[in-house]
């Protein structure tokens, strides 16, 4: 029940923080960057909330964090002080897939031992 609860509000957070103004410049690291590392962590959250952690699990879920990034990229589109991005569809997808692939590797490191 709190990995839900952790998820939703991480769900509102990125919502939140992808429809207000802000100055990229001020940040000082890639933008693309972050948008790995957000969609990384939310592939995460999502993860823990499954409760069977198999392949096709993960992958539906990864399907619908993707879905997910790109209405956030078109909302962008309508807000005249956001714009969409391809590439950070791109960066996003390349996030959600990097969880997936270190996710399986852990676990078969941990099944090895």
């Amino acid at each position: 029940m709190i990995f839900k609860c952790i998820t939703i509000l991480w769900l509102i957070f990125i919502t939140i923080a992808s429809i207000i103004p802000v100055s990229m410049n001020s940040i000082g690291v890639s933008d693309k960057f972050i948008h790995f590392i957000i969609y990384y962590i939310t592939t995460f959250f999502c993860t823990l909330t499954i409760k069977e952690k198999n392949l096709n699990s993960i992958f539906k879920i990864s399907i619908l964090i993707f879905l997910f990034s790109i209405f956030i990229e078109i909302v962008q589109c309508l807000i005249p002080y956001r714009s969409f991005s391809v590439e950070d569809i791109y960066a996003n997808g390349t996030g959600i897939y990097l969880f997936i692939v270190s996710f399986f590797i852990c676990s078969k490191i941990i099944n090895c031992l």
